[in-house]
């Protein structure tokens, strides 16, 4: 990424990112082995089942856009302080709102074709208080987020309206941090960690954000290259446009009013409960756990309004099967790989991870002088690569007094004017990197007719 900084208007931004971005797309421009936007390729989760990821020219950063900047980027459950009680209350409502998911055919299929679904992203994308944070592959919408306002009563994004100078803030999180190993065979940690992929759910809206999940914890706090943007009502307005008016990522599907009456009950069913008890009430038995609930207000019941009777889920599911069904199977793409003698029909996520660990390295550009990104590579006196690490107590960058990002002003200010020399170093420490990686780099193969002779268009 480029070194944190702030920047004049989003296209700048924009500019900036893709320049670093081109350079980790091992295939780019090919139509033969990268899918286009919009869809979401199949990976096998190494268990027997499969994960749907967005299809993006990069994974090796992802993005969160805020309009404000905080201290430290909090999950929405953890934004004010709660009794064991009350935290016990809002797990409970993650855990209905996932039991009423599992009524609805869609959900039904999802989990029959054992592809995951992430039920605590998605309560988290349809408003109920979780421990994780939102991230996207898709920096449009990450600034879509920074750049226009929330309402809370209406459940809607509206764009800026006034014709002043506005700051927000994008946050570029390093993935290198979740892929751990010590050489190309062991690493491929993806999606496997606190990093988790909602990408195409049952619902519309998490994978039409290209949807991302950080599951925060205390240990491991949400860190990531911060810059800051000027923009103005003009550019709040063109990214509402693109982002609502066009590529619809805040739908009002059938289950946005349902979610909201589990945000607001106070009647939960026992099943509830009991899963809810099981999870999290360190060994706490169902009896007391519910009198505890009861002296806060909380009661239960055996029914409740957001299950479906038996003419719903028929009619549900002739629609799911019907209109539904076809159109986001069309959404879903794969690539084979192959390993030495072996063929896979699919690509693993720990054959995703490696791969992503080296366009990492092989990507972007040296840093300049006085500027650090934490992610090292050592290598040899040969250029074979020693090992490479990704210094987790780097600080978390923060604006100035003004609220931009400028930190790194007076180094970048040096570089600039010994632009030629400082060039030239970068240039050919890329070139030994480069070298040092390319045993270890996929191969495009093109498969024949008659399946007997591979052509390696890489060699």
């Amino acid at each position: 990424m480029p070194p944190e900084q702030h920047f004049a208007s989003p296209a700048e931004l924009l500019s900036a990112i893709n320049r670093f971005q081109k350079t980790r797309d091992s295939f780019l421009g090919d139509e033969r082995f990268t899918a286009s936007k919009g869809q979401f390729e199949l990976l096998s989760d190494d268990k027997g089942g499969y994960i749907l990821v967005p299809t993006a020219c990069d994974y090796a950063f992802l993005f969160r856009g805020q309009g404000l900047f905080f201290q430290q980027c909090l999950p929405t459950l953890s934004r004010q302080k709660r009794d064991a009680d009350h935290l016990f209350l809002e797990r409970m409502r993650v855990v209905e709102f996932e039991l009423m998911l599992k009524q609805y055919p869609a959900v039904r299929f999802f989990e029959q074709e054992k592809l995951a679904v992430d039920y605590v992203g998605l309560a988290q994308h349809y408003g109920l208080l979780t421990d994780v944070l939102d991230l996207t592959s898709d920096v449009h919408t990450a600034l879509f987020f920074a750049m226009c306002d929330y309402d809370s009563k209406s459940d809607c994004y509206y764009p800026k309206s006034d014709d002043k100078e506005y700051v927000s803030y994008l946050y570029a999180f390093p993935v290198i941090n979740e892929i751990t190993g010590c050489d190309a065979q062991t690493a491929g940690n993806f999606l496997k960690k606190d990093l988790r992929v909602i990408g195409l759910q049952p619902f519309k809206r998490p994978g039409s954000q290209c949807g991302f999940s950080f599951h925060v914890r205390e240990n491991n706090p949400f860190k990531g290259y911060l810059y800051s943007f000027s923009y103005s009502r003009k550019d709040s307005e063109e990214y509402y446009n693109l982002m609502i008016n066009q590529r619809n990522i805040w739908e009002k599907d059938f289950i946005v009013d349902q979610t909201h009456l589990i945000r607001d009950t106070t009647v939960f069913t026992v099943d509830a409960l009991a899963l809810t008890n099981k999870r999290y009430g360190h060994g706490e038995s169902l009896g007391k756990m519910q009198r505890r609930m009861n002296d806060i207000g909380i009661h239960f019941s055996g029914n409740a309004p957001w299950h479906l009777c038996a003419s719903e889920s028929k009619l549900l599911n002739e629609v799911f099967e019907k209109e539904l069904k076809l159109p986001l199977l069309q959404q879903i793409v794969h690539r084979s790989m192959r390993l030495e003698d072996r063929n896979s029909p699919v690509m693993t996520l720990s054959s995703m991870g490696q791969q992503l660990l080296l366009q990492t390295i092989q990507g972007g550009y040296p840093c300049v002088e006085g500027y650090t990104s934490g992610i090292n590579i050592t290598l040899n006196e040969d250029l074979s690569i020693v090992g490479w690490s990704f210094d987790t107590a780097r600080p978390q960058t923060i604006p100035d007094s003004n609220g931009k990002v400028t930190a790194f002003d007076r180094v970048l200010k040096n570089v600039a004017t010994s632009l030629p020399e400082s060039l030239e170093k970068r240039a050919l420490l890329k070139n030994k990197v480069d070298q040092a990686v390319k045993p270890f780099r996929m191969r495009r193969v093109f498969m024949p007719s008659d399946e007997e002779k591979m052509i390696y268009i890489d060699d």
